[in-house]
């Protein structure tokens, strides 16, 4: 039998934002999703109480949730995926034990 191996050669392209709490800055950016379609980029960003979108180039789009117990307030988001079916994002938090569900802009569906 013959094998061919194929090594993936990985290379640094970019780097996204830096520690801070401006926009494009994290505090603890914890966990990421990738939009199915558009390659947008998803993270939470645990210490700043919200999720930052970054377009596929890595480009800062926009923000969403704050710190709060109050709908779609954030407190510590960290785990992030993407309900393709039902064009929503779920964001789990750790502090208040909750799980949200956003539309792809951000806004509030539960």
């Amino acid at each position: 039998r013959t094998y061919e191996h194929s090594t993936l050669v990985w290379k640094h392209v970019k780097t996204i934002g830096a520690e801070g709490t401006n926009t494009g800055q994290f505090k603890h950016p914890i966990g990421a999703a990738v939009h199915p379609i558009d390659g947008r980029i998803f993270i939470s960003d645990e210490r700043n109480h919200r999720v930052q979108v970054f377009d596929r180039a890595g480009d800062f789009v926009s923000t969403f949730g704050s710190f709060g117990s109050g709908p779609a307030c954030l407190s510590d988001p960290m785990g992030i995926a993407f309900m393709p079916n039902k064009n929503a994002i779920v964001v789990c938090e750790y502090n208040s034990c909750r799980i949200h569900l956003f539309d792809e802009n951000g806004g509030n569906l539960r």
